[in-house]
């Protein structure tokens, strides 16, 4: 259940890698 709430988190995030 935490891993999936993090999946969302951590795409939008991987996806971003100028920050």
């Amino acid at each position: 259940m935490i891993a999936r709430r993090l999946s969302p988190v951590a795409q939008p995030v991987k996806l971003d890698p100028t920050h």
